[in-house]
């Protein structure tokens, strides 16, 4: 399983958090989001499903 991390710019996490990401003692009982999306992959041509995973403003996915 493979693992890859993307961070957006303060103004696009602002829409999935709160608005209180730079605040720590928010983050204390942050909410964690994951489900299946489908990505587009230039490597196969088309979309391929993947898990993705946001936690504290950080977006994850894997195969």
């Amino acid at each position: 399983m493979v693992a890859r991390e993307v961070r957006g710019t303060r103004a696009q996490l602002r829409e999935a958090d709160d608005g209180s990401m730079g605040d720590p003692k928010s983050q204390h009982g942050a909410q964690e989001m994951k489900g299946w999306l489908f990505k587009w992959t230039n490597y196969l041509k088309g979309y391929q499903r993947r898990w993705f995973v946001l936690s504290n403003g950080l977006l994850s996915y894997y195969r």
